[in-house]
């Protein structure tokens, strides 16, 4: 069993193994240290999505957490990190003053990735996220295998999105929010964005975290 499971299970802290006193698995001390983001776009404006918003820096211990999540098989990670991202996201959209997303899509995986992984872990934050927030969630796109995006260089990445995905069924004058674990680049996200826009919607992108320019960490 892996080391946060066992915390998690005896009531300590999955970072410094003191008691801890919130449902998130922290202790409240833990909890304040984390690199959260001000609850404010984190940008706007750009090509095909209106907002991206996000809960976390990505430094750690939020890197481990999703790392574990999405290649060391503990998708329970899920459950504990969404509700950060479901409270992140009420207060940006309270503070642009603009409605909720009718549906959050989950950027999906290529059937040779989610075949090797087990699953998905944009779905299960969306799922977490769907029961928090009352959202409901589609899934209109099917993802083409291509290298995965951490172990290739930017203009791989762009080659490789530029293809990367195709419709299943379009969402016609819908808000839609793309689920995602990790905001880098952008390139998934604008991707994703692209193909849902070759019918009327507006698109956000929302992830658990956000890689910083180096100028602002």
């Amino acid at each position: 069993m892996h080391l946060w499971q066992r915390l998690s299970n005896t009531g300590f802290c999955w970072l410094c193994r003191t008691h801890r006193l919130l449902q998130s698995g922290l202790c409240v001390t833990c909890f304040a240290d984390l690199p959260r983001l001000a609850p404010r776009p984190i940008i706007g404006g750009q090509q095909a999505t209106r907002l991206w918003l996000a809960a976390f820096a990505y430094q750690q211990p939020v890197m481990r957490w999703i790392h574990d999540l999405k290649f060391n098989n503990f998708p329970r990670l899920a459950v504990h990190m969404a509700p950060m991202l479901a409270a992140q996201a009420i207060k940006v959209y309270q503070h642009e003053r603009v409605y909720m997303p009718d549906v959050l899509v989950p950027v999906p995986l290529s059937n040779r990735r989610w075949l090797s992984r087990g699953y998905n872990q944009a779905r299960l934050l969306a799922d977490e996220l769907s029961t928090l927030l009352g959202i409901p969630i589609q899934e209109p796109l099917q993802r083409r295998h291509s290298v995965a995006n951490h172990l290739s260089n930017a203009q791989q990445r762009l080659d490789n999105l530029e293809q990367a995905f195709a419709w299943r069924e379009p969402l016609r004058g819908k808000r839609i929010a793309i689920i995602d674990d990790v905001i880098t680049s952008g390139a998934t996200v604008e991707a994703v964005a692209q193909t849902l826009r070759q019918v009327p919607c507006v698109v956000d992108a929302w992830s658990l975290a956000y890689t910083l320019p180096p100028e602002s960490e």
